[in-house]
């Protein structure tokens, strides 16, 4: 193995995806018991698990390609956002849209896009001062979150399909 590659075990990688499969399982019973925050939280936990199976496995051509994280942290220590990064800079989550859109907007777009919005339900759940000052979710609207959620498993969904596509085009897997 060359220097400085640290892939997982092809083990670690499939407790990875069934982590990423558990949590998106949780956000479904979350859903259905309507607790939104928690549904909101776990799909896009599920996206984050599903990222870094997908980054792990693929650390080689994404040394090659110039797209591995250039943070000191461990991989498994960057959040969500750091990880799209990587997917955006990868090609696999291309946004077509300009990144001033809104999150509402991004939905218009294509996957890279619209993996915006989740990523921002999940700021919105995940830190409760930027509901407050953003003033634009309340996750105790059940019409509103009824109607929300469907569209972040969809996007979840979207991701889970591309990042499917990724790792198997790969000639080997760890």
């Amino acid at each position: 193995m060359a220097a400085g590659i640290t892939q997982l075990t092809r083990e670690q990688v499939l407790q990875l995806i069934e982590l990423a499969g558990m949590l998106r399982d949780d956000a479904e019973a979350c859903a259905k018991a309507k607790h939104w925050r928690a549904a909101a939280l776990l799909i896009a936990e599920s996206v984050e698990a599903a990222l870094l199976a997908t980054i792990r496995c693929c650390e080689r051509e994404l040394r090659a390609q110039g797209a591995w994280p250039t943070e000191k942290r461990p991989l498994h220590r960057l959040e969500l956002g750091a990880l799209l990064t990587v997917a955006r800079n990868a090609g696999w989550l291309v946004p077509t849209l300009s990144s001033h859109t809104t999150p509402a907007e991004a939905l218009s777009g294509e996957i890279g896009d619209a993996v915006r919005s989740l990523q921002e339900v999940r700021n919105l759940a995940a830190h409760p001062g930027r509901v407050i000052a953003a003033g634009q979710l309340d996750f105790t609207d059940a019409l509103l979150m009824a109607q929300l959620y469907p569209v972040l498993e969809g996007i979840a969904g979207a991701v889970f399909e591309k990042l499917g596509e990724v790792i198997n085009a790969l000639a080997d897997l760890p």
